[in-house]
C-alpha cells in the first residue's frame, strides 16, 4: 500500500513542476515592470489585439489573463497533491499575502 502511494506521488511530480512553471510564466506575463515594460502587452500588440479595454485605461487584458492563468496553475498544482482543498487553500492564502505585499511595495514606490 505504501509503495502505491509513493508511486502516485512520484507520478505527480512533473505535473507540479509544470504548474509552478506555468504560474511563473503567467505571473510575468501580466506584470508590468518598473520601466513600463510588460511581456503580455508586447504579445498582445504583436498579435494585433488591444491591451486596454478603453484606449489606455479600464481592464488590462494581459493582467487579467495573468491572474486567470495563475489561478489555473494553482488549481493544477493542488489537484496533483493528496489533500487538494487544503493545498488550494494554502496557495490562495499565500497568493493573498503576495498581492498585499506587492500593493504595499507599489504604494511606497519600490515596485
Amino acid at each position: 500500500m505504501g509503495e502505491a502511494i509513493q508511486k502516485m506521488s512520484q507520478k505527480n511530480i512533473p505535473i507540479r513542476i509544470l504548474a509552478v512553471g506555468l504560474f511563473l510564466f503567467f505571473l510575468f506575463f501580466g506584470m508590468e515592470m518598473k520601466d513600463g515594460y510588460c511581456f503580455g502587452a508586447e504579445v498582445f500588440r504583436s498579435l494585433g489585439l488591444r491591451v486596454w479595454s478603453n484606449v489606455d485605461q479600464g481592464w488590462f487584458y494581459p493582467g487579467v489573463l495573468g491572474i486567470v492563468g495563475a489561478l489555473a496553475s494553482m488549481a493544477l498544482f493542488s489537484f496533483a497533491t493528496k489533500n487538494r482543498l487544503k493545498t488550494f487553500g494554502y496557495l490562495m492564502e499565500g497568493a493573498l499575502v503576495v498581492v498585499i505585499v506587492c500593493y504595499l511595495l507599489g504604494l511606497s514606490g519600490i515596485l
